[in-house]
């Protein structure tokens, strides 16, 4: 996966290999975090994205390579332009790629980004794959041309089972742990292919998850834009058009949270990056970000994060 590494290597600075797994850091003016790339069999990798972004960046020159990956956005607002359209990846979303189809640029807000990603080259992949699972799964290229048939980026919004084995790994129980990494990537191979194989055979259900996530989005650019306000869900459903019952499905289903939470949780990142850069009163922060009580807000943002907003602006 050559020019995945060069693509590594372009905004890295110093890097600390481990057997297979190699660690770069990045300490720049516009990002700084740390990039993990953890070789499990030929053909196949893991790599853990986690950095903070300070400036919005864009990156572009792809080389197409024969790679598919398959992504999971933990946190931060990624943009892949292709010659027609802009794909947006956030919290909790699901991608997979065809790396002979690159984007034009790769755009990154500011704030933190976090991701999994898991690299499979075409050609190497299945000779692994084959000595795991069964012969009754689809192969790596035949999922590669079925993403290919349909787009260039096909996104599993609501493959709950996916992003469970996703969350697993995000735990990282064991440090790295090679047999356990690879174990989890045949989990994530397995699940795709069956995803893939049902969802050819259902364009229905496809489209009404679509609309559904259209919806979703709809819903959480609303909360973006009136978090300030004392919103209710009540509120929040009646924006997009749709029951309360059904937002808060929709939400448990591609968020894994209630409306409520999310929204919650929105004001919480919110209040991050106020405190990071701004010189805003804690007092002030929360009364932006609608919590008229600040001692709740302290409490809230401690419970999420750790720390209270007073020790997180000092760090």
């Amino acid at each position: 996966m050559e020019t995945h590494q060069k693509y590594l290597s372009r905004f890295t600075q110093d890097t600390k290999t481990t057997g297979e797994i190699t660690k770069y850091f990045l300490n720049e003016e516009y990002a700084e975090g740390s990039i993990i790339r953890c070789e499990l069999e030929a053909g196949i990798e893991m790599v853990f994205f986690n950095y903070l972004v300070r400036k919005k960046q864009t990156l572009s020159s792809f080389e197409n390579e024969n790679i598919m990956e398959i992504f999971y956005c933990l946190g931060g607002d990624i943009g892949l332009e292709y010659s027609e359209t802009v794909v947006k990846l956030k919290e909790n979303m699901i991608g997979a790629y065809d790396f002979n189809v690159c984007p034009k640029k790769v755009l990154l807000q500011p704030g933190r980004v976090k991701g999994i990603s898991l690299l499979l080259d075409v050609t190497l992949a299945d000779c692994v794959i084959k000595n795991h699972l069964s012969q009754n799964i689809l192969t790596i290229e035949q999922i590669r041309d079925k993403i290919a048939e349909q787009r260039q980026l096909f996104l599993a919004f609501g493959n709950q089972s996916l992003r469970s084995v996703f969350l697993s790994i995000a735990d990282n129980p064991f440090d790295y742990d090679r047999e356990y990494l690879l174990l989890k990537a045949l989990e994530l191979i397995l699940i795709s292919s069956k995803s893939i194989e049902q969802g050819g055979q259902k364009s229905y259900t496809k489209r009404l998850k679509l609309r559904q996530h259209k919806q979703y989005e709809k819903a959480v650019k609303y909360m973006e834009e009136h978090m300030s306000l004392p919103i209710s869900v009540q509120d929040i459903a009646e924006a997009v058009g749709i029951s309360e019952r059904l937002l808060n499905q929709y939400f448990m289903e591609y968020s894994g949270q209630t409306v409520y939470a999310g929204l919650k949780d929105l004001r919480l990142k919110k209040a991050q990056v106020l405190l990071t850069r701004t010189e805003l009163l804690i007092t002030e922060i929360a009364g932006q970000l609608g919590w008229q009580n600040p001692s709740k807000f302290s409490s809230a943002f401690k419970l999420k994060f750790g720390m209270t907003p007073k020790e997180y602006r000092k760090q």
